[in-house]
């Protein structure tokens, strides 16, 4: 399969804006960024786009496989590359945060929480099991991703032959009308996160339906579509709007660059940034046990979190270190173990 360096790099900004988010946490009120944009506040967003494309890009890669040669060897396969691809990073980063835990806590703190460990371990917390994700907590997502995987093959097989594509468009949109009228915002409650995260995964799978459709475009229109898509997505987040509306832009963001044309996809196809978007997984799974192991290294490090310089040099280096360290953890551990994996199983 053709790997699309837009998407790509795409995942790697996405991932960036998810850190800073949670990073900004480490922040005194009065030191974030708010009082000059939105964006970061309202970056957690931008899972949702991870979704899309990963709705889309399973959908180039398998779709077509498991509905024209459909049997139980071909979903047996997907299911183990699905596995070796999020697992040994999932399992890794949760077994740290239990030493974290450990060290804090003691023997008695991690016995205490020995249902969610188990809810981890199997990737199910977001099942709408728990009320409060602990440990590595952004691996949430993973657990959405892990059942859309599940019905992957199910809605590859019998979606298009039961339903018409335009029918799954309108149902999306009435869903995420009550969505919006029921919770009031993207950001709903633990247990509901699955009606956050399937539909915008069945919606990437809806926009690889219509891929087509920008083929027989210039290069000029879908370089105006882009820009406008760019354009409306950082004006929402940064003006704080109806954050509802980005879904039909990172849906519009991710059919009109899939070719790699236009001005906006030339621009996502430097080499650093594709580098960036294969570590985005890495990254994303990271960051949150870099930065809690650096809160237990600060009463030893030089940095005062009184102060606005120290508490964005606190930021700064978990940024880093955790770009850093995801290079060296992608290439040593998380490749050689999704090979092997895929290899033995």
């Amino acid at each position: 399969m053709r790997n699309i360096l837009s998407h790509t790099s795409m995942r790697g900004i996405a991932s960036l804006g998810v850190v800073l988010f949670h990073l900004e946490a480490s922040l005194a009120l009065e030191n974030k960024t708010d009082q000059f944009t939105m964006f970061v506040k309202n970056s957690f967003v931008l899972v949702d786009l991870f979704f899309i494309l990963s709705g889309f890009i399973l959908s180039m890669a398998y779709s077509h496989y498991l509905t024209a040669h459909v049997n139980k060897k071909d979903i047996k396969l997907f299911y183990i590359s699905r596995f070796a691809r999020v697992y040994p990073l999932h399992i890794a980063t949760l077994a740290f945060m239990m030493i974290l835990v450990l060290y804090s806590s003691g023997v008695s703190g991690v016995l205490g929480m020995a249902t969610d460990i188990i809810q981890n371990i199997f990737l199910i917390h977001a099942w709408g099991l728990a009320d409060q994700y602990v440990f590595n907590f952004p691996s949430w997502s993973i657990s959405v991703e892990v059942f859309a995987y599940l019905m992957f093959p199910i809605f590859s097989i019998y979606w298009r032959a039961m339903l018409p594509t335009y029918l799954v468009v309108i149902f999306l949109a009435l869903f995420y009308a009550a969505l919006y009228y029921n919770f009031g915002t993207i950001h709903v409650d633990e247990k509901f996160n699955l009606l956050r995260g399937i539909p915008s995964f069945l919606l990437g799978m809806v926009v690889y339906q219509y891929r087509n459709t920008v083929t027989s475009m210039s290069y000029l229109l879908l370089t105006i579509i882009q820009i406008l898509s760019i354009f409306f997505i950082l004006y929402i987040m940064h003006f704080n709007l109806n954050l509802f509306l980005l879904i039909p832009l990172f849906a519009l963001l991710v059919l009109s660059t899939w070719e790699d044309r236009g001005l906006i996809s030339k621009l996502l196809m430097p080499r650093w940034l594709v580098v960036l978007g294969d570590l985005s997984f890495t990254i994303y799974m990271l960051h949150i046990p870099i930065r809690n192991t650096m809160y237990y290294l600060l009463p030893h490090l030089p940095v005062n979190m009184s102060d606005i310089l120290g508490q964005w040099t606190f930021v700064i280096t978990v940024l880093i270190l955790t770009i850093i360290t995801s290079f060296f953890v992608y290439h040593l551990y998380e490749m050689p173990a999704r090979k092997y994996l895929k290899n033995k199983l």
